[in-house]
């Protein structure tokens, strides 16, 4: 599959899903991976032998050629996994053709997705490479099947040491510690905004001062959820001048310092542990773009929704969509579900859908590390196989290193092409991606192909068709606060950002008076 070129990030977050260390080998779910039986555990076709190499060292591998052959297993995993098969192995020549293979199967054993990786022989001839896939299952999968293959019409062999498949534990899923209710009530809207993040950051020589959204007019809380949860005291932990908030000396605030951060391009940092959460009262109003009801624009969903019929969402997108930065999918407290589970809760709890009547089904097809280009490749077999009613698609945040604008919207076109190829009456809500940290990526190329997919998108909505315009309100917030109050790294919102995307979807979707306020047209800060 093709990733991003940048894979920094990627390569993190792989680390991540794998839960091991470099120094850690990852375990690996398949029967027999370094053919120390033999072939037990796998199933042979063609021309597949057991050999050693060398003599003296007793290792057995596997050998497939000169004609064509496979092995291949069976491995019981389930929907929405991600997933890495590889293998060890060398090719006898340069023209030994073959591929990396995986299948995922439903209950009734039809495969529903093929993820099928050519093997680099230029990589593999004459040394040992280690060729693999990296993809998420389908929505439907009851259990894959890995293969290494060697294709028909080319000489030579492939030499196999080992096969690895390493398959992401399922994310426990703590009990969340805030009151989601509470969360999912819009920050534009109200008198009271529930634990907004704040980074207490110092900045020459003078005292860690945090930004809020608003003037309080009272503080209810202000806490801290790391490593323990602890309150801090008004006079004695900090003081509140206008929507400032500034320690006092000997204060017990987390803080960090400018000088905390390094300095110069692509400098990683996290922050998701540092910020401090804030509850107040308030009677400002928020002059910042808001998410504004688009239902006209998506009669077929809204018609399923007011009848309270089964619905299906699936969200593609790169790690955003996925979860990472949130507190739920990174595990630690408070475990706030990630924003299309939000989104979706919230749906059921505004349409009236309960337990055990028509379901709104979400299918979370999202993989870290992944361009529109992916999203291009995969849409027809992971997203329209699943027959959506509403797609929401947010690619962005790999895109911008390299992908241009005409490219981008492309891919997001053909996207919608393949899933109404099966589904016509399919609707979408395309998202503009939230901004990075511009702290973090100093090339101004970057940010100016970033805030080109905003326009992109928006040139491709209309009937079916609505958008979510993050970019535009995280560059608010941004002027508001401080980029590093809304996400947990450069690239990831933390739970107020993703309250947010949550917030905003529900609001294209409902056009009760509570959710709606006027945008002012000088409502769109470009910090």
């Amino acid at each position: 599959m093709k990733l991003s070129l940048f894979c920094i990030t990627t390569l993190a977050l792989i680390a991540a899903y794998l839960s091991c260390s470099a120094e850690e080998e990852p375990p690996n779910s398949l029967v027999n991976g370094a053919f120390e039986l033999g072939l037990d555990g796998w199933q042979k076709r063609g021309d597949v032998s057991v050999v050693l190499q060398p003599p003296q060292s007793g290792k057995p591998f596997v050998r497939i050629g000169p004609r064509s052959g496979a092995i291949r297993q069976r491995a019981v995993v389930g929907a929405l996994r991600i997933v890495y098969f590889g293998a060890e192995l060398r090719a006898s020549t340069a023209d030994v053709t073959g591929d990396i293979c995986v299948q995922c199967f439903d209950s009734k054993h039809r495969m529903v997705m093929e993820q099928r990786q050519p093997i680099n022989v230029k990589e593999a001839a004459g040394e040992a490479s280690k060729p693999g896939t990296y993809f998420k299952t389908h929505g439907r999968t009851s259990y894959i099947e890995v293969s290494v293959e060697k294709r028909e019409g080319s000489s030579g062999y492939f030499y196999l040491n080992t096969a690895q498949l390493n398959v992401t534990e399922e994310a426990r899923q703590s009990k969340p510690l805030c009151r989601l209710d509470e969360y999912m009530k819009p920050f534009w809207t109200g008198a009271t905004v529930s634990d907004e993040t704040t980074l207490m950051l110092a900045e020459g020589g003078k005292p860690a001062a945090g930004r809020l959204m608003y003037k309080p007019q009272q503080i209810v809380s202000v806490r801290s959820l790391s490593p323990h949860s602890v309150s801090y005291v008004p006079g004695k932990d900090y003081t509140v001048e206008g929507s400032v908030i500034t320690c006092t000396p000997g204060s017990r605030l987390p803080i960090m310092q400018s000088t905390d951060f390094e300095q110069g391009d692509l400098k990683w940092f996290n922050v998701a542990d540092k910020q401090v959460l804030v509850t107040y009262l308030h009677d400002d109003t928020w002059h910042g773009p808001v998410s504004a009801y688009q239902g006209s624009r998506l009669p077929h969903i809204m018609d399923k929704l007011r009848k309270r019929l089964p619905v299906t969402i699936v969200a593609m997108g790169d790690s955003i969509t996925l979860g990472v930065g949130t507190s739920g999918f990174q595990n630690r407290p408070p475990y706030m579900p990630t924003w299309p589970e939000l989104f979706v809760r919230q749906m059921r709890q505004l349409y009236g859908y309960h337990a055990g009547n028509s379901e709104i089904r979400l299918y979370n097809t999202a993989l870290g590390g992944t361009t529109s280009d992916w999203g291009r490749e995969t849409a027809a077999s992971a997203v329209a196989s699943l027959e959506p009613d509403l797609v929401l698609i947010a690619f962005g945040m790999n895109d911008f290193w390299w992908m241009p604008e005409d490219r981008f919207r492309e891919n997001v076109s053909a996207m919608m092409r393949d899933v109404r190829s099966r589904n016509p009456s399919a609707e979408f809500v395309l998202i503009a991606s939230m901004r990075f940290d511009p702290a973090y990526a100093l090339d101004p190329q970057y940010q100016t192909r970033m805030r080109s997919y905003t326009p992109a998108l928006n040139s491709l909505t209309g009937d079916g068709v609505a958008m979510l315009d993050m970019d535009s309100i995280s560059a608010a917030l941004a002027a508001a606060k401080k980029p590093k109050d809304l996400i947990s790294d450069p690239l990831h919102p933390n739970d107020f950002l993703a309250r947010w995307y949550a917030q905003s979807l529900v609001a294209l979707l409902d056009n009760t008076p509570a959710r709606q306020v006027n945008i002012r047209p000088d409502a769109h800060p470009d910090p």
